[in-house]
């Protein structure tokens, strides 16, 4: 889809399944850029719009040099792209005045974020967390993109963050304050902005719980999602 964007402010919107807004697929966040997943169909999420700007492409990998000046720069072109399960919206601008501008033609020619022969070495994550009064413990690679951790509750929630690297100014975090497992994504970062961001498991003192990371590559872009689910316990029982 092409729209013509107005000059001077951002516009926000959602993708409705038939028209049907009741049926709105969108980001996990209010105002999210692209090259974000997406969530729903749903009719709850009215606030959770993608935002554009007019002078902003949501593919990052290009340059600064490379944006088109604004006055050749008012259209934009939006696609939702889906693979299998996963799905994802991003957009980037396009030639309005018929000058070689840099330009989407609708085909995947941009370069990818990363591919499996050209990645860099590959990230370390540490859970921190106020279970260990925000000291950061290693989280294990599983050597399929997914990176874990399990604790167990002392009280009935547990908040934490996620850094990269063990950087602190390097962090992963939610969009929201105490972040519960519906507005766990998407997943901002990282960077040294997440103050009083956090994600939150809430639960009963003594379950355990298992966090993970998934990173992976979806249409080029790299994705982080976080989740969480609570572990089940043996129990053993006699027949005294």
């Amino acid at each position: 889809l092409t729209v013509l964007l107005p000059q001077d402010k951002p516009v926000a919107f959602q993708v409705w399944l038939d028209a049907d807004s009741s049926r709105a697929l969108h980001p996990g966040a209010p105002e999210v850029a692209g090259g974000s997943t997406v969530h729903g169909p749903s009719s709850d999420c009215q606030l959770n719009t993608w935002l554009i700007h007019p002078q902003q492409s949501a593919d990052d990998s290009m340059q600064e040099d490379d944006l088109v000046p604004t006055s050749k720069c008012q259209s934009c072109r939006i696609r939702l792209q889906v693979a299998g399960k996963w799905r994802l919206v991003d957009w980037q601008l396009v030639e309005v005045e018929g000058e070689e501008t840099p330009c989407w033609d609708g085909v995947d020619t941009l370069a990818p974020v990363f591919t499996q022969s050209t990645s860099p070495a590959r990230s370390t994550y540490h859970v921190m967390g106020s279970w260990t009064d925000w000291s950061q413990e290693d989280m294990v690679h599983d050597g399929s993109g997914v990176d874990f951790f399990e604790l167990c509750l002392k009280t009935s929630t547990a908040e934490f963050q996620i850094a990269v690297n063990g950087d602190w100014n390097k962090v992963l975090y939610p969009c929201g304050y105490r972040a519960g497992l519906q507005e766990a994504n998407p997943v901002f970062g990282p960077d040294d902005g997440g103050q009083s961001r956090y994600w939150q498991i809430e639960g009963k003192p003594g379950e355990r719980y298992r966090v993970e990371l998934v990173s992976k590559v979806l249409f080029g872009k790299a994705i982080k999602e976080v989740s969480w689910r609570r572990l089940l316990q043996k129990r053993w029982y006699s027949n005294r």
